[in-house]
């Protein structure tokens, strides 16, 4: 098995062609949706068990009902706790030890209540830096854990720093790169930030 890295001498060349792209990649970037409603659930600094159960049926309507075995005030504590952490991986330990949640999931979790912060951890995104030579280690974007997830963070910080686009943000970043592998493997585009 190939050990999880991030490549950041490939970096470079995966942006180049993204920005080669622009103009197609770039059209898809207003499908991002702009989650007011999640938003202003990060900014209060906690989330409610109805709010996670928003979030999470968004995400992915499967294994939803998990969500509903965690009581409201756990669900408040942890997230409150996980948007305060210090660390990447402490922060999604916390949202992971709520029931039905994964790191896909938390990613999610983050993603929509802080887009500015955090992309949505996606198996066509990381199949696409993965393609790229950008990260190694699950080559499928299967089972994506915490060292997947820090890996793919450093991967999607430093495409924004070589793209130089100001209007981009984690969570676009993310979209362009799940664009890609759609387009890569004719799949038809899916999901809330997916329009």
């Amino acid at each position: 098995m190939t050990k999880t890295a991030l490549n950041k001498a490939t970096v470079p060349a995966l942006a180049k062609k993204i920005l080669g792209e622009w103009s197609h990649v770039s059209r898809n970037l207003k499908g991002v949706k702009d989650l007011p409603k999640f938003r202003s659930m990060g900014m209060k600094g906690y989330l409610t068990l109805a709010e996670l159960e928003a979030i999470g049926t968004e995400k992915s309507p499967r294994r939803k009902e998990l969500l509903s075995e965690n009581s409201n005030n756990v669900v408040v504590k942890v997230t409150r706790e996980a948007f305060v952490a210090i660390s990447e991986r402490e922060r999604m330990s916390l949202l992971c030890s709520l029931r039905g949640v994964g790191i896909p999931r938390a990613s999610a979790i983050l993603s929509w209540t802080f887009p500015e912060k955090w992309p949505v951890i996606d198996v066509r995104a990381w199949r696409t830096l993965e393609h790229h030579k950008v990260v190694s280690g699950r080559k499928q974007g299967t089972n994506l854990g915490f060292i997947q997830w820090e890996v793919y963070l450093s991967a999607v910080d430093e495409l924004m720093h070589h793209l130089r686009k100001p209007e981009l943000t984690p969570q676009k970043v993310d979209r362009i790169l799940y664009q890609m592998d759609a387009d890569k493997n004719g799949r038809k585009r899916k999901g809330t930030c997916r329009k």
